[in-house]
């Protein structure tokens, strides 16, 4: 027993470390001072990085006093941030603190190229100075993009222009001001891009007298000729009483006057020459068809001066198999239903295709519209052969620019949408029974809004997606300029049990290449899909996700992303409702959201289990969101906001 004692007596008389505590510190004009509690002797290390533990930085001393004081007028850091850690028998936790200068404000919050805005800070861009670093500070009084050198001067800058760009200025997660460069699709005025209005008086390059005759003057009336399966031979002149028979062998027959390059394989600024001159229908002209199968169409060089519409007449409907369009402008499809079901042999191919051609020519100025496109209209019994069977590959590929596609419908398809030409507007589009994506996003200055994309299938191997970005084998080639507006993006409706619904991904990007996605603007969508990504883009710079919902109604995904991955910076997540939001990279703004795990879904929507996602009167959503970037209106068009304050999600309380 005697041995014991001498034993406890030891240990007690050992002295016991104890790891470093109560750490405190206060800032000076540059000098910092720390406190802590520990055992000496002590060691401090305190860097611009929080890579602590090796010798470096700004500062390595030791102490035996249970404080340090420093001045880092010396250390000079951009950011302002450092960060320290102190050890007796092991290192304490990281914290930091900030020597400050003054803080950076941005009149148009952020990347906002529509607006003139004016930054008032110390300009990020440094340059090494004998050791030491000295500022750049964006010159007020420079009207050329100059700059100069100015140490920690604080300055006030607008956004200007030069040329067709603009030098844009916003705050970074620093405090600092920074500026980017920007090409206006429009033109840059008076520090803005050029917003294409319809309606300003200006015709601008993405407007044409079809979508815009308020600005570009209106189309040509042009001569009207009529097509009638039934009723038709092409011995006749195309009049209304003497129609031709069907629109392949108007085509077929060398009808229609249009034009192609007149050298191949073609140069974008070379001439082009007439083609059928003298043929009847001509730029401007108008090809009405009748009820029933008109064949398909495949057609190869069709520049037009002004559009040619080919349309159904009022009160028929007229079939089509296919239409493909290659090195072609200038073309309205509207009314049409396009299904291989019409034709004598089903053959699934792609419903309508717009092609560029690298020999014959690009394609421009295509108006998609109204159109009813579809594999069977009956696939409530389809297995899984019958999707490989029957379902087209796509329902519209597009590869023109300046392209127009909405109120279409598409249905039992494997993808519904592919976009691989710049300048885009697809809008108002329902695209239902899909195998596939739903949308394929690859090009820039794309506007996808209001469309319905719902019920999706596992009956193949594919990676699907509601609206996916990528450019196919090309990851390196950025995809700009996009904005995703008041999508309802639906893996499987309520009534539907169908044993191969799918639990698709909702709107993404998984390219893995830094700065694939850039500018960015993903608003007002409700995402209602079976897997935790709902809004997720990989390496996203200069993007916007404001005011959207995702959330799954089967209670199987409570955490259903919103979120940038990877490499993102400069980004914004905001006034979203959804079960998880996250960020990777740099100077992410997030705020001003909800976790609807933090609330039962009853307490936030309407009737979550029947997919009304409308704010119930009590929601904590209402009148709880930032102002800053959120949208003018909400999915259904009710302006914000209604009550004391903007609602959070993609419907505003009314």
């Amino acid at each position: 027993m005697s041995k014991l004692w001498c034993i406890i007596v030891l240990l007690l008389c050992i002295p016991i470390a104890i790891a470093i505590s109560d750490i405190q510190h206060s800032i000076n004009e540059n000098q910092i001072t720390i406190t802590f509690q520990g055992t000496p002797p002590f060691f401090i290390n305190i860097r611009k990085d929080n890579l602590i533990g090796d010798p470096g930085g700004y500062i390595w001393a030791s102490t035996n006093q249970n404080s340090f004081t420093y001045d880092l007028g010396f250390a000079v850091n951009p950011s302002g941030n450092f960060y320290y850690r102190i050890r007796d028998t092991e290192w304490s936790g990281v914290s930091t603190f900030h020597m400050g200068h003054p803080s950076c404000t941005d009149s148009d919050y952020g990347l906002d190229y529509d607006v003139k805005g004016t930054g008032e800070g110390i300009y990020a861009g440094i340059s090494p100075t004998f050791g030491r670093t000295s500022y750049y500070t964006i010159d007020a009084t420079c009207t050329t993009g100059c700059m100069k050198t100015s140490g920690e001067q604080f300055d006030t800058y607008s956004d200007y222009c030069v040329d067709d760009q603009i030098l844009e200025t916003y705050c970074d997660n620093n405090d600092l001001l920074q500026a980017q460069g920007y090409t206006c699709p429009n033109g840059c005025q008076d520090g803005a891009c050029i917003a294409s209005i319809c309606g300003d008086s200006t015709c601008n390059q993405d407007e044409t007298c079809m979508h815009c005759p308020e600005d570009c003057g209106p189309c040509s009336e042009g001569n009207v000729f009529y097509v009638d399966p039934v009723n038709g031979d092409m011995g006749n002149d195309g009049s209304y009483d003497s129609p031709w028979s069907t629109l392949q062998e108007v085509f077929e027959n060398e009808l229609i006057e249009t034009q192609r390059y007149e050298t191949l394989p073609y140069e974008l600024d070379a001439p082009k020459i007439t083609k059928n001159v003298g043929a009847p229908i001509k730029s401007g002209d108008t090809i009405l068809l009748r009820s029933g199968y008109h064949g398909e169409v495949d057609y190869t060089g069709a520049y037009n001066t002004d559009y040619i519409k080919i349309a159904a007449q009022e009160g028929h409907t007229p079939y089509l198999k296919g239409i493909r369009f290659v090195a072609a402008s200038r073309w309205v499809m509207r009314g049409l239903t396009i299904t291989p079901e019409a034709a004598p042999t089903y053959e699934k191919g792609v419903l309508i295709d717009i092609e560029y051609h690298d020999w014959q020519g690009p394609s421009y100025d295509i108006i998609i519209e109204d159109n009813d496109l579809y594999s069977m209209q009956d696939i409530s019994n389809w297995d899984i052969d019958d999707w490989a069977n029957y379902a087209p590959d796509r329902g519209i590929s597009n590869m023109a620019s300046q392209t127009i596609i909405r109120n279409n419908r598409i249905n039992a398809v494997i993808h519904g949408i592919v976009l691989s030409g710049d300048n885009a507007l697809v809008e108002n589009n329902i695209i239902d029974n899909i195998a596939g994506d739903g949308m394929v996003g690859g090009a820039n200055d794309l506007t996808i809004q209001y469309n319905t994309i719902k019920n999706f299938y596992e009956v193949n191997d594919l990676h699907r997606d509601c609206i996916q970005f990528h450019r196919g084998q090309d990851e390196t080639t950025p995809i700009k300029n996009a904005i995703v507006r008041g999508n309802l993006l639906i893996s499987h409706e309520t009534e539907r049990y169908n044993p191969y619904v799918y639990a698709v991904q909702g709107i993404t990007s998984f390219v893995h290449t830094p700065g694939f996605i850039q500018n960015f603007l993903v608003e007002n969508n409700v995402v209602l899909n079976r897997h935790g990504h709902s809004i997720y883009f990989n390496n996203a710079e200069n993007s916007r996700l404001i005011n959207n919902i995702a959330y799954d109604p089967s209670g199987e995904y409570p955490r259903n992303w919103i979120r940038f991955g990877e490499e993102s910076k400069n980004s914004i997540i905001r006034n979203n409702i959804a079960g998880m939001l996250y960020f990777e990279g740099e100077n992410i703004e997030m705020d001003h959201n909800i976790d609807i795990n933090d609330y039962s879904p009853e307490t936030l929507f309407v009737d979550p289990q029947n997919y009304n996602m409308r704010p119930r009167a009590e929601s904590p959503a209402i009148d709880a969101g930032s102002p800053v970037g959120a949208p003018a209106i909400d999915i259904e068009g009710t302006s914000r906001p209604q009550g004391s304050g903007y609602d959070i999600g993609a419907y505003e309380h009314n």
